[in-house]
């Protein structure tokens, strides 16, 4: 996939900073004197980075390994980053303690503490063709990892480091959903129309749910007990994680299964607890779906609102507060805000070029976004192949204030190449990681 890139958002950011390797940036605009983060009280979103390797003569051949970077949300500052595997996808936690990425590009996942990156990574292989996609746990001692590759669950072993069983699924799992008691895993077979239900007790499929067409992302909502699963096809379905089967909900007549209409290809997912609402983005259709939750509302997954953001919307995240929701626009390179009383955007914020994801912590202060920058290509597996190399539109990690809703910090990914020296290189400028994936630490 190929992304563009905007000469006069360029321009725009270029004015606001210069670029330079291993410093923090506040633009001009927005110059708010912070605190630091309290070491007692950290709030931690791990940014995934690919590194195309495009700067590297070891990586001419193809990617080199990316990395994670560690913010801490209470200071605006980047805590550390960790080098992970080649072309790293998803990042999920074990407890708030331990971080684990998926390494797509070369079949491992990379295990680390969330809030001391340095300290001994492992690196964990993943089991043949597993191609790992996601990474899910509620439980303190496991992981499990989607193989779309293999068609199984991953059954990973916090204190061994290693795979301890696989569970066959459907056809290509791409996302998966762990139960609030930490029982059950729904796994998403994107090729297979279903929903696969393992019990994390035996590690053993109990169930499979048939939703039909492609199946791309879900969610739970506030008490568990149903699952929402956003289907390619233009539909959401409701499972009932109790029985294990499209929802009777509510009563007598149940609603399991709503037509999104004048859905392009839906796709992110996300549960408002504070609302209790659902919001589907929808890509390619620029816009935003908001359906009622509510399991006990007569208007239970109604649409109640299709809100038109910017062009190629790629993930939102509400405020725990209840405010807002913020978008991320890849295409029209900013980040659209949402007032989630009127359901209506009421400010736009420019970024640079392609925000691909963001996320924000449970105190509603910040929204962390990953940028991805000018010229980045992509090949059919998700693995970035190209980018990071414009001076001028960089790849950056932005923290958002959302009392004022503009940009409080700019923090840099790492470099493709380590060794690069920014006084030596040209425009002071070493080639970047390109941020893929944004999520906080539970």
């Amino acid at each position: 996939m190929r992304r563009r890139s905007t000469g006069s958002t360029a321009i725009i950011l270029l004015t606001l900073f210069a670029i330079g390797c291993g410093q923090t940036y506040r633009p001009v605009a927005t110059a708010i004197p912070e605190p630091g983060g309290d070491p007692n009280n950290l709030r931690h979103a791990i940014v995934v980075n690919q590194n195309p390797g495009a700067a590297l003569p070891a990586c001419v051949a193809g990617p080199c390994q990316g990395s994670a970077t560690s913010v801490d949300t209470t200071g605006d500052t980047n805590v550390g980053n960790v080098v992970a595997g080649v072309g790293p996808v998803h990042a999920g936690f074990v407890t708030s303690l331990r971080t684990y990425v998926a390494n797509r590009g070369d079949n491992s996942v990379t295990r680390f503490l969330t809030s001391s990156p340095f300290t001994s990574p492992v690196t964990i292989a993943m089991p043949a063709g597993c191609s790992p996609d996601f990474v899910a746990s509620r439980n303190t001692g496991t992981a499990y990892v989607a193989c779309p590759g293999i068609n199984r669950i991953a059954v990973l072993n916090a204190a061994l480091d290693s795979i301890v069983t696989t569970a066959t699924v459907g056809s290509n799992p791409r996302r998966l959903t762990e139960s609030l008691n930490g029982n059950k895993v729904f796994a998403l077979n994107y090729n297979g129309g279903s929903v696969s239900v393992m019990s994390t007790l035996d590690n053993v499929v109990t169930n499979t749910v048939a939703v039909g067409g492609n199946p791309v992302w879900s969610d739970l909502n506030q008490d568990g007990s149903l699952l929402f699963v956003t289907n390619e096809a233009g539909y959401v379905s409701v499972i009932d994680t109790v029985t294990e089967a499209l929802a009777a909900t509510p009563t007598p007549v149940p609603v399991n299964q709503i037509t999104l209409t004048g859905a392009s290809v839906p796709g992110f997912t996300t549960f408002d607890p504070t609302k209790r609402r659902l919001y589907v983005v929808d890509s390619p259709g620029g816009k935003v779906f908001v359906i009622d939750a509510v399991s006990t509302s007569p208007n239970f997954m109604t649409v109640i609102a299709t809100i038109p953001v910017g062009s190629n919307p790629t993930s939102i995240t509400a405020l725990r507060n209840g405010a807002k929701a913020y978008v991320s626009n890849c295409g029209s390179n900013s980040v659209s805000v949402i007032d989630t009383t009127s359901l209506t955007v009421v400010n736009t914020i420019p970024t640079g070029t392609c925000p691909i994801w963001l996320t924000s912590p449970t105190d509603s202060s910040r929204v962390i976004v990953g940028v991805q920058g000018s010229g980045v290509t992509t090949d059919p597996n998700g693995i970035v192949t190209a980018g990071g190399l414009n001076f001028a539109d960089p790849p950056r990690i932005l923290t958002i204030n959302t009392q004022t809703d503009s940009v409080l910090v700019m923090l840099k990914p790492p470099q493709q190449n380590p060794t690069c020296d920014p006084v030596a290189a040209a425009n002071n400028y070493c080639a970047l990681q390109v941020p893929t994936f944004v999520t906080m630490a539970p």
